[in-house]
């Protein structure tokens, strides 16, 4: 929360953040705990629908109350993001399952630059209303030369994985 390096850099003054960092600046967003499964070895906190098997009412609506201050704090990293593009940065998307958020296309949208690298973490049940979504975007980012990586998250094959991640179907994972 501290904004002294913002407020600096708002005034093109060199903040002490860029004597610290070494290149790519390296950022990891979680939007919420949004995941369409629950796996054997998580909680609440990661996965809204453990939070909604165990009537954790804490963590059922997420990380953040998604009130206009939570938006506006999102809107100010989004921004910032769009302001490094002449440097090399690598964006990590992790979650819950970051495919079935919506923040996701707000935030891929708004990236053109092609030093940026995108690591997304996903369990590759992503439904079918978002797969067509989140391959455009893919497609839009590498035709920009934005580098797009994915890690597959599964634990198993077949039966094992879907025993595992409660929620996983492994044909659908092999598909997408």
């Amino acid at each position: 929360d501290c904004g002294y390096c913002w407020q600096l850099e708002d005034q093109n003054i060199l903040s002490p953040r860029f004597h610290s960092i070494s290149q790519p600046i390296s950022i990891e967003i979680i939007f919420d705990n949004l995941c369409n499964m629950s796996c054997t070895y998580c909680s609440p906190e990661l996965s809204s629908r453990w939070a909604e098997k165990v009537k954790d009412k804490e963590w059922s609506k997420g990380y953040y109350q998604m009130d206009d201050s939570y938006y506006a704090k999102q809107e100010f990293i989004f921004n910032w993001i769009e302001t490094m593009s002449q440097r090399p940065i690598e964006i990590r998307i992790s979650g819950g399952e970051p495919t079935i958020q919506p923040q996701l296309f707000s935030l891929l949208s708004r990236i053109n630059q092609e030093t940026t690298s995108i690591i997304l973490n996903t369990n590759l049940n992503t439904p079918d209303s978002m797969l067509p979504r989140v391959i455009s975007e893919i497609n839009r980012l590498t035709k920009n030369d934005v580098s797009v990586f994915l890690r597959c998250s599964l634990d198993g094959v077949a039966e094992q994985n879907d025993w595992q991640r409660d929620g996983s179907q492994w044909n659908k994972a092999v598909s997408n």
